[in-house]
């Protein structure tokens, strides 16, 4: 099993999850008043797994299995599989974050940045 798949099988779980749960989706949620004034910083990353609706994961899963299955196995094949698997999570997070950054940053055209991240991260 890729890392791809084990990213997508723990995403849909926790989104299912938290959408049928209220107070989980809550907690998993990064807000950063809790996360810096009641030290929730395992916020940043639970908010990865949370998806507003079905068709917002449905649309995320599938674009990361086409376009992340192909990185990770480009990164695989010119690494080597720890090297190319740990290059792999490393973008795959630092996308993230960067995301998140932008998310809250003041910009107007937000969404037009994160979708040329998305792209950049996903074309290397």
């Amino acid at each position: 099993m890729n890392i791809v798949s084990i990213i997508i099988a723990i995403t849909v779980l926790i989104s299912f999850q938290a959408n049928k749960n209220p107070d989980l989706k809550q907690r998993f949620l990064y807000i950063p008043y809790q996360t810096k004034h009641n030290n929730e910083y395992y916020r940043l990353i639970s908010h990865i797994f949370i998806h507003a609706d079905i068709s917002h994961l449905a649309f995320n899963m599938i674009s990361l299995y086409f376009l992340g299955s192909t990185l990770e196995h480009r990164l695989i094949e010119f690494y080597g599989v720890q090297l190319g698997a740990c290059y792999f999570l490393l973008l795959y997070f630092a996308e993230q974050f960067s995301l998140l950054y932008l998310r809250f940053s003041s910009t107007k055209i937000i969404h037009l940045i994160e979708v040329w991240v998305r792209l950049e991260l996903f074309l290397l």
